[in-house]
């Protein structure tokens, strides 16, 4: 196979074939040869992503919509590409498979170009979870203090969808605040595990019982719920989907996903959420939202969420909906009505994006397309 401009292989066979009957160092062995190729790949990966002459969320998100990847696994492949650029010797030692994207994605924090190359070599002998330690430790000797503010711009939580149709939550916090989090649920998981079985094990984890990770949710779901005024104060927002054809009982709440959820905990959701019950045609339109008025509402910007799938409506954008506007297709003020058909979703960067180039949105045939065409009446 050949790639202008990339790399070229000529007869890469990997024959695989049943394990049964192999050796602990045949199939050690396999692994490396096959992580070899991976690495082999990044680097022709790299040599095209550099191609694209862009840098940051434009990156990210082509190369997630060419390779079908998660938008991490093309953050790092984005990163990892801008250090062959600059790093003297990166690229060949990816393409030698001495290191590999996740490595060089972790020396794209380091600024100067002479530090990163010799951060390199270290590279090659380290795992990229001890490179990322040593990287760290390279960063607060030389600049303690930005570190620390870098640290306060990085933290974040985020919200994704995950398997089973449950919601994910990634975090990132500073040292210090990761000890205390860490060391409080920890204290919270344990004194619920002594309480539940006193009989049993003294301390967290013996003999058995649920893994620690699970301990640590109910942790923080306990946490949430025992806040006066944020967690049992408050009630959580939900919509109940009924499907007019099937009637199955989907549930979306004002986070990320939404899954097939038990009637049981749908349930148990009522007595301390506020629930609105949407109600859709066999061809997934809103029919009805319960309380409707002429200006946009909570409840219509749900509906507009449930409709649009719960992210910006341009198609490849994945900004989640927490972070969109609502927009009004034929614009308020030039007689446009504040309705579902006249809504959709757009990130700041599109909702910006069209008003400044006066740019239009149409959706003939179910999916929202940028046009320079004025919308039709409503």
């Amino acid at each position: 196979m050949t790639m202008r401009g990339a790399a070229v292989w000529s007869s890469v066979v990997v024959p695989v074939t049943a394990p049964a009957g192999w050796t602990r160092t045949e199939i050690d062995s396999g692994l490396s040869e096959l992580e070899r190729i991976r690495r082999t790949v990044d680097a022709a990966s790299a040599a095209l992503i550099t191609g694209l002459g862009t840098r940051g969320r434009d990156t990210t998100a082509a190369i997630a919509r060419a390779t079908g990847s998660s938008t991490r696994r093309a953050r790092e492949q984005a990163k990892a590409a801008e250090v062959t650029e600059k790093v003297a010797g990166a690229a060949q030692a990816l393409a030698d498979g001495e290191v590999s994207s996740e490595h060089l994605a972790v020396l794209a924090r380091i600024d100067d170009v002479h530090d990163a190359a010799e951060l390199l070599t270290l590279a090659a002998v380290q795992s990229p979870e001890t490179f990322d330690a040593t990287v760290t430790r390279f960063v607060l000797d030389r600049d303690g203090a930005g570190l620390r503010e870098r640290q306060q711009a990085a933290r974040s939580v985020r919200f994704f969808a995950a398997e089973e149709g449950c919601v994910g939550v990634r975090g990132i916090l500073t040292p210090v605040e990761g000890a205390e989090l860490r060391g409080c649920l920890l204290r919270i998981a344990d004194r619920a595990w002594r309480a539940q079985h006193p009989e049993r094990a003294e301390t967290l984890g013996a003999h058995g019982g649920p893994p620690l990770h699970a301990r640590l949710a109910d942790a923080l779901m306990s946490l949430v719920r025992s806040e006066p005024g944020v967690g049992a104060g408050s009630r959580p927002t939900i919509i109940v989907t009924v499907n007019a054809e099937t009637l199955h009982a989907d549930i979306a709440g004002t986070g990320p996903g939404s899954g097939p959820v038990d009637l049981t905990d749908i349930a148990e959701l009522a007595v301390r959420a506020d629930i609105y019950t949407a109600v859709r045609d066999t061809s997934g339109a809103v029919l009805s939202f319960g309380r409707s008025r002429r200006l946009a509402t909570l409840l219509q910007r749900l509906a507009v969420i449930i409709r649009d799938g719960g992210q910006c409506a341009i198609t490849g954008c994945d900004v989640s909906h927490e972070r969109c506007d609502v927009h009004h297709v034929i614009e308020y003020e030039h007689g446009g009505p504040t309705n579902l058909t006249n809504l959709a979703l757009l990130c700041p960067a599109h909702h910006t994006h069209l008003h400044t180039n006066r740019l239009h949105l149409q959706r003939p045939n179910g999916t929202w397309t940028i046009t320079t065409n004025h919308p039709p009446p409503h």
